[in-house]
């Protein structure tokens, strides 16, 4: 069972969200259909006891804007309070309770343990790429040797390495920037 569904929202959140600029987040929700993912993930909270459960697809959600954006579980929970963008990716009011960071990481933990966090981002991959759109992620990795102010042997971390048949004596300083999803 799941807890109730979201607050309504009230005329000048709607008047807010809507004055938002578009962002990935929204031309994401324009392309998904959210249906297919709650029969994925109905298997995940089968039982009508005990306390109620925050909807799976609002997690997904959630673990689909820490994909896209970085965030750690208790970084997305600050972020929650306050991104209006966010907020309005999730269909949340100013009223509406937001999970703490161990839910989060507990919903990822349950949905890798029982296979459905694979399902569940196929399941978005092949929906974006029935509306024509490729989700990629990856990094950009540069690397450079900066020469050693030292001689050869009075630096530890320093080492011989060859640069257009050149033997160099320095450092070698790379740099990875993770490459951000376009849509």
């Amino acid at each position: 069972m799941f807890k109730k569904d979201n607050c309504p929202i009230t005329i000048s959140e709607h008047l807010i969200y809507q004055n938002l600029p578009e962002d990935i987040l929204s031309r994401i929700n324009k392309l998904i259909d959210w249906k297919p993912f709650k029969n994925i993930l109905a298997k995940l909270y089968p039982s009508k006891f005990g306390r109620k459960a925050y909807n799976p697809v609002l997690m997904l959600k959630i673990l689909i804007i820490q994909q896209i954006y970085g965030h750690s579980d208790p970084e997305m929970e600050t972020m929650l309070h306050g991104n209006l963008f966010y907020r309005r990716f999730l269909g949340l009011s100013a009223h509406d309770p937001i999970p703490d960071h161990s839910t989060i990481s507990r919903f990822r933990s349950n949905l890798k343990s029982m296979n459905l966090y694979r399902k569940c981002f196929d399941e978005l991959k092949r929906q974006l790429a029935q509306k024509g759109f490729e989700l990629k992620a990856g990094k950009i990795i540069d690397a450079r040797l900066v020469k050693a102010a030292r001689r050869p042997g009075k630096d530890s971390d320093a080492s011989f390495t060859k640069k257009g048949g050149k033997t160099v004596y320095g450092y070698k300083d790379h740099v990875a920037l993770i490459q951000s999803l376009s849509l």
